[in-house]
């Protein structure tokens, strides 16, 4: 009778602590914290995990992004006012031929199709000449 008494018990609090257990993780805490009340204290654990309240999530620290995210005069390449919202939309590549041109002397400039380091500039539109910087 005895073996029978304790194999009932360990039935028992086992399944008590298997309901605590998945209560308590679906309410924020730890499996085990759960788990271990229900299986020491059985129907009375069951209850006291079942009035726990939920756990609320740590606040996101804000974005503090490292001095190499900025470029001299960009403004920074990730927005640290908002949380991620998503990826960012680049904006649709624009022909720099059509775009108004500051008057420049002839020479080497950045190259405003992004294809090489430098393009040269001949005084009136680019022209095929490019350079890597080499």
């Amino acid at each position: 009778m005895n073996g029978t008494v304790l194999i009932a018990w360990l039935f028992f609090s086992v399944v008590f602590a298997s309901l605590c257990g998945y209560i308590g993780f679906m309410k924020g805490y730890p499996f085990i914290l759960g788990a271990a009340i229900g299986f020491v204290l059985g129907c009375i654990g069951l209850v006291i995990v079942a009035v726990m309240p939920r756990k609320t999530p740590a606040p996101v620290p804000e974005l503090q992004l490292p001095p190499q995210a900025y470029r001299a005069g960009d403004a920074p390449l990730v927005s640290t006012s908002q949380p991620w919202a998503g990826p960012v939309e680049t904006p649709a590549w624009v022909d720099p031929r059509t775009q108004p041109v500051v008057e420049r002397v002839a020479g080497w400039y950045d190259d405003p199709y992004g294809i090489h380091t430098y393009r040269y500039w001949d005084g009136d539109d680019w022209t095929d000449h490019t350079s890597n910087g080499s």
